[in-house]
This record gives C-alpha cells, sequence and structure tokens, in this order.
C-alpha cells in the first residue's frame, strides 16, 4: 500500500492535456480519471501537497486536494502566472486559492515581461523548488506527454526522488 509510509510534503506534476472541460468529453469518463486520482491521494496519504497551476490537471487540483481536506502550496513562477491560462481554468485555479488548506509561494514577487524564455525559465525553477521541498512526487499524465512533463521526469530521476506515476488515459 502506497500510504503506509505517510508521505509528508508530495510535489504533484499534471499534463497540460487534462480535459477541464465537461463539453466534448464523456462525463463518466472525465469523473472516472478524477475519482481515481482521489483514491491515488488518499492512498499516498500526504501532509502537504506542493504543485504549479498549470492548465490541465493542475487546475482542478485545487478541488481534489479541498475535498479531502489536504493543505497545500500553490508554486507560482510569478504574479499574473495564471492570467495566461484559458478562462475555465484559470477560474478554478483562483477558486483554489481562497480556501483555507491554501496558499501560495511566489517565484518572482513582482510583475514580469511574459516572453517565452522568461516563463520558461520560471517554471524550469518552480519545477526544481517543487522537486527540492518534497519527499516525493506524483505524476499525474495522459498518452501523450508535454516536453516540461518530460523534462520534469529527467529531474526526477537525477534527484532520486520517489515518484509514483499514473496515467489517467488508463481509466475506462
Amino acid at each position: 500500500m502506497l500510504g503506509k509510509n505517510k508521505v509528508k510534503v508530495l510535489a504533484v506534476f499534471g499534463a497540460d492535456n487534462f480535459n477541464t472541460n465537461i463539453i466534448g468529453q464523456s462525463h463518466s469518463g472525465r469523473s472516472k480519471r478524477l475519482s481515481s486520482i482521489v483514491s491515488i491521494f488518499k492512498e499516498i496519504n500526504p501532509q502537504k501537497v506542493l504543485y504549479i497551476p498549470t492548465k490541465g490537471i493542475n487546475a482542478v487540483l485545487g478541488g481534489i486536494l479541498n475535498e479531502l481536506k489536504i493543505k497545500r502550496t500553490m508554486i507560482v513562477p510569478f504574479p499574473g502566472y495564471a492570467d495566461t491560462l484559458p478562462r475555465i481554468q484559470r477560474l478554478l485555479v483562483r477558486e483554489a486559492w481562497d480556501d483555507k488548506y491554501a496558499s501560495a509561494f511566489f517565484l518572482e514577487d513582482k510583475e514580469i515581461e511574459a516572453d517565452f524564455v522568461t516563463r520558461s525559465r520560471l517554471l524550469k525553477q518552480a519545477t526544481w523548488h517543487l522537486i527540492s521541498q518534497s519527499d516525493a512526487a506524483l505524476v499525474l499524465h495522459g498518452k501523450s506527454h508535454s516536453t516540461h512533463l518530460d523534462e520534469m521526469f529527467s529531474l526526477l530521476e537525477k534527484n532520486q526522488t520517489p515518484t509514483y506515476v499514473f496515467n489517467y488515459d488508463d481509466i475506462n
């Protein structure tokens, strides 16, 4: 059982291709995926979760963790970072910031120029921060991987971080 040795701090990384819209996706399929993710958190039983509020699965993570009453810290590369997310995901992230189990840590404390190179650099710094501050990691992904997810796998391996991996597309 995963939760036997309770994980104090769990870094969570998720793919950005998780469909957060109900339109265009089987409601029962999405519900099964979310239920499976909830079960994983119950099994790992972390005291605290760290994650970057990116699009996809991480946009719905706040709601899941709130339901489970798990404390969490969103590692935000810079103020305004979430403003670039699609509208519904931006709303989900903002809602997650507003509950009693949530806190945020900003790598940069001032607004910055949101060019691709700067965003990429700060996202890598945020990823490394999550890995260095956690006891273990959980990677939630679908069939396809992004470059960021592949780089994160490499960092986890390099740091020898115990890692749980869950492919939510394997759920029917």
